[in-house]
């Protein structure tokens, strides 16, 4: 925590406090993912340093926003610095190249953590550094940009030159287009999509191969199946919405979801929620389900065997739970995210309230009713048991429900 002592601040670890500090950088102090590591930013009189474990490292005027970043395993520590008129990062504590800018964005470690990138201003135009090497030079880095496949293996970031934009991926510039969207790695970092536009259409483009074009690409798509083998997005075109799953176009519906569609864990199977007239439906392989006054929101789930499809339904002014085809009891509303299946997949819990009374149902078998359900339960802790907090009358149970 940081504390003020006079007009000074010190952060305390563990009950042992730090040396005195003119300021703390916002944003920290920050700890290591292992919880081995503390870092922050920290100003003494007219210099910035990053303070790792108790120990401040080298002088600089001024540190870039949301730095410092710790690798994910924990053992290397990268920040952006500004000294004088050049800006630089910082990696394990040596200096790499100077530069007259960096961009907002903090330098991002591959997954493995041996490797890094960031981009960078030199003069007018901007390159993007990995692993101390510098890339071709453009008028302008995509923000989100640049990103690591997940076997850190691969880089992808967007560019723009001249009035055209274009992602770049393992160095190879993509095709030209009006305005670029969402990109992403495949899991098993194999293929590459993103959205983009050209002219007055939006189309995605999977492996460097344009699709069809349309009025608009749903946002947070296209997405890929956990294998990486299929690659999904919803579309509109004439008012209508449709999600294409390996360039096979679905039914059309008035709307399609935010945060849908989803792909099963064995990537067999799509789901999503989508809008009919003034209905609602859950659509399972291209089969729309039956028409409710809504969905709740983040549902569809799927069980993790990918056997089962769950989600919440509005009818009327009552709420159920719909899992494998089949209605559970009506209640006033459901707890956010609570609709959750076991391991195994074999049983499903959810969370639900009647009037003032909050109740958890496992199985279509209604629990014992409380006051209040504390928000993040039920959780299955095993195939069998389940656990949640709940408080009545001034009083906090843990519930343990074993079958």
């Amino acid at each position: 925590m940081i504390l003020l002592k006079g007009d000074k601040n010190v952060v305390v670890v563990d009950g042992s406090p730090s040396q005195e500090y003119d300021g703390i950088l916002i944003g920290t102090p920050k700890f290591s993912s292992d919880s081995k590591k503390v870092v922050y930013g920290a100003q003494k009189e007219n210099n910035w340093v990053v303070v790792v474990d108790g120990q401040p490292g080298l002088k600089h005027r001024g540190l870039l926003a949301r730095t410092p970043v710790i690798s994910p395993d924990s053992k290397r520590i990268a920040y952006g610095a500004y000294n004088g008129d050049k800006w630089v990062v910082v990696v394990d504590g040596i200096p790499e190249q100077e530069y007259d800018g960096l961009m907002e964005n903090p330098p991002i470690f591959s997954p493995d953590s041996k490797r890094i990138t960031y981009a960078a201003m030199k003069k007018n135009k901007w390159v993007v550094v990995i692993d101390g090497q510098e890339g071709s030079e453009y008028d302008e880095i995509e923000s989100v940009s640049p990103i690591f496949s997940p076997d850190s293996k691969r880089v992808l970031y967007g560019v723009h030159n001249g009035n055209k934009w274009q992602y770049v991926v393992d160095g190879h510039l993509g095709p030209e287009y009006d305005r670029i969207a969402k990109s992403l790695f495949s899991p098993d970092s194999k293929r590459v999509a993103y959205g983009a536009l050209k002219g007055k259409k939006d189309l995605v483009v999977v492996d460097g191969q344009p699709g069809p074009k349309y009025d608009e690409i749903l946002i947070n798509t296209p997405v890929f199946s956990p294998d990486g083998k299929r690659v999904m997005y919803g579309a509109n075109y004439d008012n209508k919405w449709i999600v294409i799953v390996d360039g096979q176009s679905g039914p059309e519906f008035n709307g399609i979801f935010d945060n849908t569609p989803i792909f099963s864990p064995d990537s067999k199977k799509v789901a999503y929620a989508s809008l009919k007239g003034d209905k609602s439906v859950v659509v399972v392989d291209s089969q729309p389900g039956p028409e409710f006054d809504g969905i709740f929101e983040n549902t569809p789930i799927f069980s993790p065997d990918s056997r089962q499809v769950a989600y919440g339904a509005q009818k009327g002014d009552k709420w159920v739970v719909i899992a494998n085809g089949q209605q559970g009891p009506e209640f006033d509303g459901l707890i956010e995210n609570s609709i959750k299946f076991s391991p195994n997949g074999n049983r499903i819990a959810y969370g639900a309230f009647n009037s003032k009374k909050w109740v958890v149902i496992v199985d279509d078998l209604v629990g014992p009713e409380y006051d209040g359900i504390i928000k993040g339960g039920p959780i299955f802790i095993t195939d069998g048991n389940l656990e949640y907090l709940a408080y009545k009358d001034n009083m906090l149970y843990r519930v343990t429900l074993k079958p």
